[in-house]
């Protein structure tokens, strides 16, 4: 590449270096017209104490000006947040290319759902107990509700809890999230419970069994140890997203 190809810029202050064919890369465009005939005195050009051509506009944005015109494709972060800024400066730019590319990007991320905003309870069971006894109605059960404290409270949780439970929930002021051994005798008490959270808006997003074992080195007699737990999720949108849909 000849010397004389590059070309120094000073974009808003900030010195950036590429070559004619880059910058004429679309002859139409105002960088294309420039550079096309600017050193013949079409288009007035500026230039700072060190020769760079200066130009009264966005530096930092410039970097996205400049890589479309090298490689013809718009190459921005997921989670770019000045696509606007980038438009108006492709817009005083006159590249067109790079409108009709921000303007499909635009259609595109108009097009994905907004996340959803609600709320998530987790459900465990932990089911434990002997090759004898597992996964008979003999292993020892254990069953835990955790969420948000203000969500837990509007579902009828009372009769899934020991007596003085819900008293103990309303004292417990410096938590925001709490667990919850729930109890029955009527069955199942996380299949029971996930019946009336569906029945009720509740969505099941999750759920997942694991399981371990190991020898009871307290027991007298050596025995195997089986444990199973059952983890599920849920979550409910708020009231807010309701409306929205």
């Amino acid at each position: 590449m000849m010397s004389h190809d590059l070309v120094r810029l000073n974009v808003g202050g900030i010195q950036y270096t590429t070559t004619k064919s880059t910058l004429q890369r679309y002859p139409q465009s105002m960088l294309g017209a420039m550079f096309n005939h600017g050193f013949n005195g079409a288009i007035a050009t500026t230039q700072d104490a060190n020769g760079s051509y200066f130009i009264d506009r966005d530096g930092e944005i410039f970097r996205h000006i400049l890589n479309f015109l090298r490689s013809g494709q718009l190459s921005i972060p997921s989670d770019f947040k000045e696509l606007e800024l980038l438009m108006t400066e492709a817009d005083f730019y006159q590249i067109q290319p790079l409108i009709d590319a921000i303007n499909h990007l635009r259609s595109q991320r108009s097009q994905k759902p907004e996340p959803q905003q609600g709320h998530l309870l987790e459900v465990v069971e932990i089911r434990s107990g002997s090759q004898a006894t597992m996964p008979t109605n003999n292993a020892r059960i254990k069953t835990v509700l955790s969420g948000r404290k203000d969500i837990i409270m509007t579902l009828p949780i009372s009769d899934y809890v020991a007596e003085g439970s819900m008293e103990k929930l309303l004292q417990r002021l410096d938590s925001e999230f709490v667990e919850l051994q729930l109890y029955g005798s009527a069955g199942n008490i996380r299949l029971r419970f996930a019946e009336y959270l569906k029945n009720h808006g509740w969505q099941l997003v999750n759920a997942d069994m694991t399981s371990s074992s190991g020898y009871d080195a307290k027991s007298l007699i050596s025995s195997l140890i089986i444990e199973h737990s059952y983890r599920d999720r849920w979550f409910v949108p708020s009231i807010a997203d309701k409306n929205r849909k």
